[in-house]
C-alpha cells in the first residue's frame, strides 16, 4: 500500500467499504445469474469439442466473465464504456451486432425513439424498462 491510499484509508468508514463490497458481489451474482439463466439459454453444444454444455459449465462461464468485468485493474473506471469490440474480443462473447442489421436496428431505433418521446411526456426523472410495462 502506498502512502497516498493509506491516507485515503486511514479515516475511511469500516461500514461504508464493507457496503461497497457487498455492492460489487451483488452485481457478479445478478450478472452470473442472467447470464446463465438468459445469455446461455441456448447454449448446449461446445462449438470446440461438440460436448454438451452442463448448467455446471454455464454458471463457471458466467462467473468468470463477472469476475473480469468487476475487475478495477483492467477497466480502470465504472464509467468507462466496454464496446462490442473488446466483448467479442477479450471476453469471447457471442453478440449479435443490430448495427450490422438495418432491420433490427431500425425497428430497436424506432423503439427508443417512442420509449424516449413517453419518457420526456410524463417528466419521468427515472424509468425502469420491465417485462410488465410493454
Amino acid at each position: 500500500m502506498t502512502q497516498a491510499e493509506f491516507l485515503i484509508l486511514k479515516d475511511f468508514d469500516l461500514a461504508e467499504l464493507r457496503s461497497y463490497e457487498q455492492a460489487k458481489e451483488l452485481a457478479v451474482d445478478m450478472l452470473k445469474k442472467w447470464l446463465t439463466k438468459y445469455k446461455f439459454k441456448d447454449w448446449t453444444v461446445h462449438s470446440s469439442t461438440g460436448a454438451a454444455v452442463t448448467n455446471e459449465e454455464k454458471e463457471a462461464r458466467a462467473l468468470d466473465i463477472a469476475n473480469k468485468l468487476s475487475d478495477n485493474n483492467v477497466w480502470k473506471s465504472h464509467g468507462r464504456p466496454i464496446g462490442i469490440q473488446v466483448l467479442k474480443d477479450e471476453l469471447h462473447l457471442k453478440i449479435i451486432d443490430f448495427e450490422e442489421d438495418s432491420e433490427l436496428s431500425d425497428i430497436i431505433g424506432e423503439y427508443y425513439d417512442a420509449l424516449t418521446e413517453y419518457i420526456r411526456g410524463h417528466k419521468f426523472r427515472f424509468f425502469f424498462q420491465t417485462r410488465l410495462f410493454i
